[in-house]
């Protein structure tokens, strides 16, 4: 159940970044169109992004893709969060989900302890 979660955060994270990328590209297009006014002609201006490897990138693709890798491990802990809080709910242990018939001692499935003292 574990994986199928951090797998799920993974591909959440993956479709983030390829859609961040997308809209830096789509913005990108717009700007080097032509469809704001600059006081500086075309032919005089430098391709806009920042040059990495050789390669220009869009500003605003680093931003969000930044962004995305900044968030990932809040939506992971807020993800565990939630599964915790619905094994407690299902009275599963918190920690491996195993079925719990007793509030004391410790856990079959993993040997967590459980119950008060």
């Amino acid at each position: 159940m574990l994986r199928n979660i951090y797998t799920s955060v993974t591909a959440l994270g993956v479709a983030l970044l390829i859609y961040a990328v997308m809209v830096g590209v789509i913005l990108n297009h717009l700007f080097v169109c032509g469809l704001t006014t600059s006081p500086v002609p075309a032919a005089n201006r430098p391709p806009p992004g920042v040059p990495i490897f050789g390669l220009r990138i869009p500003l605003s693709c680093l931003i969000a893709a930044a962004v995305t890798m900044l968030v990932m491990p809040l939506v992971a802990d807020f993800m565990t969060h939630l599964r915790r809080r619905r094994r407690a709910r299902n009275d599963q242990c918190v920690d491996c989900g195993y079925p719990l018939t007793t509030w004391r001692g410790r856990c079959p499935g993993c040997g967590e302890r459980i119950g008060p003292g």
